[in-house]
Order: C-alpha cells, then sequence, then structure tokens
C-alpha cells in the first residue's frame, strides 16, 4: 500500500506559506512602545511650553452677602468711617468694585483681569461652552438662571467667535501634524500650504467622485432610499457611531442635531483637528493665544483627559477586549434578529413601496 503522507520539508510550490501568530502574554504585556494610533500620536505631547498662572483661581459668591459682612467689619484708614461696596461697567460677568467711604476718595478695582477692553473670565466661559457645544442662546440662559447677569449682546459673541477662530487657526498651524504635512508636500512636489484639514468653505471646489454614467445608474437608488416616507422612519434616530474619530471629536463641539453656522463649523474644526492629533494641550494653547491665563486646574483637567485616551486606546487593543467587542456584536446581531421575527422590519430598502 503505498504511503499517501507527504514527505516532511516538501510542499507544493504554488501553495502560499501561511504565517504563524505565536501569542506570548508576558512579551505583550511587557511590550513598553505604544499600540494605539492615539498614544502612538500623543506621546511626545508636551506641556512645558504652556504658561501655567499658579495664582488662578475663579469662584462665584453672593455679591450682597459676601460685600455686605466686609462693609460692616471694615473701615477706612483716613476717614475711619464706613465703607460700601458697588458695582460699576458691568459687561457680562465682569464688572468694576468700587469701593466708597464718607472722604468721597473711590478706589475701583476690576473682578477680572483685562484682555485689551474685555473681561478674561468673559472669554473664558464663551469658549468653555463653544467647547462643550453650546452657543449665545445656552449662554444667556446659563447666566441668567444663575443671576450672574443678564447675559451676552449678539455683536459682543461674534466678535469673540472671529477671535476664537484666529486663535484655533493659529494653533492648528503651529500643530505638528501640519507641519509634518507640509514636509511631505514639499517632498512629493505639491504645494507646500494645501493642508488636508485647511482652508475656507467659500474657496474650495470639491471634485466630482463620480463619472456621470455611474450617477445616472445609482441614482434611482439613491432616490428610493430618500423617499419622504422611508426617511420619516428614521426621524429623532443617530446613525453615526461615537467612536474615537475626527468627526467624534467635531461633533462634540458642533452637535449634528443642532444647526450650526460656517465660522462655528471651522472653528470646531481646527479645534477637533488639535485634540485628535495633540491631545487637549492644543485647548490650553487656543486658550492662551486668546489671552486667557491657564491655571493648575486646566492644566490638570488637560493631563487627566489625555492620560485616559490613552490608557482606554491601549486597552481597545487588547486581545480580551477585541473578544469582548466580538461577543457583544454577535448579541446584538440575534437581539436584532428577535426583535424582527416579532416585530417585523421596520426599516428597510423598498419597504415602503
Amino acid at each position: 500500500m503505498p504511503n499517501t503522507r507527504k514527505s516532511e520539508g516538501h510542499r507544493r510550490p504554488n501553495r502560499p506559506v501561511k504565517k504563524k501568530f505565536n501569542y506570548n502574554p508576558e512579551k505583550m504585556e511587557n511590550e513598553k512602545d505604544f499600540v494605539s494610533t492615539s498614544a502612538k500620536k500623543m506621546k511626545d505631547t508636551s506641556y512645558d511650553d504652556i504658561e501655567i498662572d499658579i495664582g488662578r483661581n475663579n469662584v462665584i459668591l453672593d455679591f450682597l452677602t459676601v460685600f455686605t459682612f466686609l462693609s460692616q467689619c471694615l473701615k477706612c484708614k483716613e476717614c475711619d468711617s464706613d465703607v460700601r461696596f458697588t458695582r460699576t461697567c458691568e459687561r457680562g460677568l465682569g464688572f468694576r468694585l468700587v469701593i466708597k467711604c464718607m472722604c468721597k476718595k473711590e478706589n475701583c478695582v476690576s473682578s477680572s483681569p483685562l484682555i485689551n477692553t474685555a473681561y478674561e473670565i468673559n472669554r473664558r466661559l464663551m469658549f468653555v461652552m463653544q467647547m462643550l457645544g453650546l452657543g449665545l442662546h445656552s449662554i444667556n440662559i446659563f447666566c441668567s438662571l444663575m443671576e450672574l447677569s443678564a447675559g451676552f449682546a449678539n455683536n459682543t459673541y461674534y466678535t469673540f467667535l472671529d477671535n476664537l477662530l484666529n486663535a484655533a487657526r493659529s494653533t492648528f498651524i503651529q500643530c505638528k501634524a501640519v507641519a509634518e504635512e507640509k514636509e511631505q508636500n514639499m517632498k512629493a512636489g505639491n504645494t507646500e500650504t494645501h493642508l488636508k484639514a485647511e482652508g475656507r468653505l467659500a474657496n474650495f471646489h470639491h471634485v466630482p467622485p463620480l463619472s456621470e454614467s455611474v450617477q445616472t445608474a445609482i441614482r434611482p437608488v439613491y432616490e428610493a432610499l430618500s423617499n419622504d416616507d422611508l426617511l420619516q422612519r428614521c426621524t429623532g434616530g443617530n446613525t453615526q457611531n461615537d467612536n474615537e474619530s475626527f468627526n467624534a471629536c467635531v461633533w462634540k463641539q458642533a452637535p449634528k442635531h443642532l444647526h450650526c453656522g460656517v465660522q462655528t463649523i471651522e472653528i470646531s474644526a481646527y479645534i477637533a483637528a488639535g485634540i485628535f492629533n495633540e491631545g487637549y494641550s492644543s485647548v490650553l494653547k487656543t486658550m492662551s493665544t486668546l489671552g486667557i491665563n491657564i491655571g493648575p486646574n486646566s492644566r490638570h483637567l488637560a493631563e487627566k483627559i489625555d492620560s485616559k485616551r490613552m490608557e482606554a486606546a491601549e486597552a481597545n487593543m487588547s486581545e480580551f477586549a477585541k473578544k469582548a467587542r466580538i461577543e457583544k456584536l454577535f448579541m446584538q446581531v440575534q437581539q436584532n434578529r428577535m426583535f424582527e421575527e416579532e416585530e417585523g422590519i421596520m426599516y428597510g430598502a423598498g419597504i415602503a413601496d
């Protein structure tokens, strides 16, 4: 009987060699290099070039309660009379505190540092609200319900947006990723300043990605999927995955369910590009460019967010996390099949025909 077993060391010449993956847990755990893309991008991020004001700290207090108590405890050094505290030049959250006494001598101090003629606290508030994806209407509601002030006028807010756009663009241009892309453009013989995430909307020309024949062929499918009866079933639902991507960074500042102007989208895109490439240090740089003092709490928050992002990205690359995601996806598919059997398909191509 002939020996049908293949002799060792021989194989068919046209058969590809299978690549073996040898998993060594100890080697993986002792690996010091970053695995995730986020960690690799942010490993060189430094906060050393950001000036930190150690004494910077803001508090909210009840003006009447605090300064009424102080007026009962303090006296003027010159006329030995009681002092009174009043406010003037109120703009947003900022004001000038006036100290009066019997000798008719007035001493004034600003409640917040000035950036040219603007109160720094106002810029800080509007910048933070922009980072949270909130606009002028939300700012005015917050200020009014908190009894902080009556809010801000339209021209004040849009002047701030102009300043923020310039600051965000300046921070983006100084980004390490931009410098690398300029270098690649120069090596490839392309325009050095032609960046993927730079440029104003009015100057952008989108090249048609499909030929006319392809567009004619797929137009009926597009019109069927954009039928009003079919789209009515999707109202109120969000169809995008909230994962760690550039789009997700933009949506946090310009939510998809709210209408935003071109300027707001540009600001969000510049800030999101900085966060995506260099972490929250780019946010502190933008604040510094606006003239906002960076305190220890701001730096601690930025470092904490970057650290958690890197830890989460590294954890998602582990074998256990991959298996858990596959099992979770399998369970979701099984659950959706069960719902389809019980309730029927609620959404699908051609269902409204």
